[in-house]
């Protein structure tokens, strides 16, 4: 097995691969859309990513984010990958994937003993659109308008500091700022009641040609 940077001529290769694992690389799927595989963007998310390859093709991929957030899809994951890779690069902030796959490289990178702000598995679900039924209601699900900024605000910081393990100062800043610009993105959505109050917000977190992921409810 090889362990190289990839390169922009890799990138249909790359996302043929991580096609066969959907469900689990959705982040990695919309970075490579979204900023390439060399993570020249001027952006904390976009990724730089590293490719193994045997003579039969690609085995499995690593995403390393400008903010030092490792995002692997790597099946069968070995401890020379780990070994290999991170001579590569230097310090890391955290590691997202398949739990059996993070437990398998967190230990080959003699991670254990690390203190961390999150460890936590979170299921994911998954749901062709032709199976969605609606639930009966008058709920309705619209864009945020300026009048609920103060409110989506609040649980945007709330989600932040409970679910993320944000520090509380930080999420303060933080919780305004990504509404901003999940409103800037047109991603962001308001699930209101019959008069128009407020009940919940969500956004897609990733969203490729043939996925979308929801996330942050």
């Amino acid at each position: 097995m090889t362990l190289r940077a990839a390169r922009e001529e890799d990138v249909s290769r790359i996302e043929a691969f991580l096609k066969q694992h959907a469900d689990t690389s959705m982040f990695l799927r919309s970075n490579l859309a979204q900023f390439g595989p060399c993570g020249a963007a001027d952006d904390p998310n976009a990724m730089r990513f590293w490719i193994g390859e045997r003579r039969d093709g690609i085995e499995g991929v690593l995403g390393l984010t400008r903010n030092g957030t490792v995002l692997l899809q790597w099946p069968r994951i070995t401890p020379s990958v780990a070994a290999a890779w991170r001579a590569a690069v230097g310090e890391i902030s955290g590691i997202v994937g398949a739990p059996d796959q993070i437990d398998s490289f967190a230990g080959d990178l003699q991670l254990e003993r690390a203190r961390a702000r999150l460890d936590d598995t979170q299921d994911l679900y998954t749901l062709n659109l032709p199976g969605l039924r609606l639930p009966p209601g008058d709920t309705v699900l619209r864009a945020p308008r300026a009048r609920d900024v103060a409110q989506l605000s609040e649980w945007r910081v709330a989600y932040l500091t409970e679910v993320l393990a944000v520090p509380e100062a930080e999420a303060a800043t933080q919780g305004p700022a990504d509404v901003a610009r999940l409103m800037a993105d047109d991603r962001l959505r308001v699930l209101a009641d019959g008069k128009g109050v407020p009940l919940a917000m969500t956004a897609f977190n990733a969203a490729v040609a043939d996925h979308v992921q929801v996330g942050g409810v």
